[in-house]
């Protein structure tokens, strides 16, 4: 090892590890030297540059995203309180079909941007 590398741990699942080690019989060299190498790859690939539909519907969904977990949050604290408090939450059942409906729309909003990123990165 030369004085320049440092030592590093990487874990990686049985199929990752599989992968590699079938590449590395197939191609050569060790496993450090095939990491070093994606992780060169890696470092020197500029990521893909969006389009701005994509770009724009990124934008619409992170500020319908980032209030969210602010109202999450206190939606939690005052269930929790109702429920310190000793109140029927029964009441609440309608704000809980609410929550869910409007997380299945942003859940089927993001498959769609996720589609459209595979599309358009699958394109290049």
């Amino acid at each position: 090892m030369g004085k320049d590398l440092k030592h590093t741990t990487v874990r990686l699942s049985e199929d990752e590890r599989a992968g590699l080690d079938k590449r590395r019989k197939r191609e050569g060299g060790t496993r450090s030297a095939h990491i070093r190498l994606a992780v060169h790859r890696y470092l020197n690939t500029e990521p893909p540059e969006l389009s701005p539909k994509v770009l724009e519907r990124l934008n619409l969904l992170e500020q319908a995203l980032a209030p969210l977990g602010s109202n999450l949050n206190q939606i939690a604290r005052r269930l929790n309180q109702f429920k310190a408090d000793g109140l029927n939450v029964g009441d609440l059942e309608d704000v809980q079909g609410d929550l869910l409906d409007l997380f299945t729309d942003m859940r089927d909003e993001m498959i769609e941007v996720q589609d459209e990123l595979t599309e358009q990165l699958r394109l290049r």
